[in-house]
């Protein structure tokens, strides 16, 4: 028992501690980056597979890019959740006639599936896959209220 103590209050202890806790934190970190880049990655390209599909609705799509990165029209908002893009495109549709707001409810439906189906393909690497569920719902709530 006393070896413990003496061991506990060491300085080297604490030290070795440290640098360990620092390069685990370090590497969940860039895992983290990594995997949220990939996440990213795979949420363009499902929204652009989307886009081509619905070429006729190319404009309501590059609406909703526009509003959920603040540019354009939407320059001045500040913070806009995706579902708050999604009714201003929707009522942008709905000036041109309800047939293409029908088209555009479908396109935006279908985007959110791609983007979802897209997302949880990725998965991360060890030691990030341990917390999978936990990050994974994290991350999935940080992508959707952007």
């Amino acid at each position: 028992m006393e070896a413990v103590k003496k061991r506990l209050f060491s300085p080297a202890f604490w030290r070795t501690g440290t640098v360990v806790g620092i390069a685990l934190v370090a590497l969940l970190g860039i895992q983290s980056a990594n995997w949220i880049k990939s996440i990213d990655a795979a949420s363009a390209s499902a929204r652009a597979d989307i886009k081509a599909q619905f070429s006729t609705e190319a404009w309501a799509l590059e609406m909703w890019e526009r509003c959920r990165n603040n540019q354009g029209e939407f320059a001045g908002s500040r913070t806009i959740l995706l579902s708050g893009c999604d009714k201003a495109v929707l009522r942008a549709a709905g000036e041109r006639g309800s047939a293409v707001e029908k088209s555009v409810v479908a396109v935006l439906d279908a985007q959110s599936e791609a983007v979802r189906v897209s997302t949880k393909s990725v998965s991360p690497e060890w030691p990030l896959s341990i917390f999978q569920a936990p990050l994974g719902r994290l991350a999935l709530w940080l992508i959707s209220n952007r």
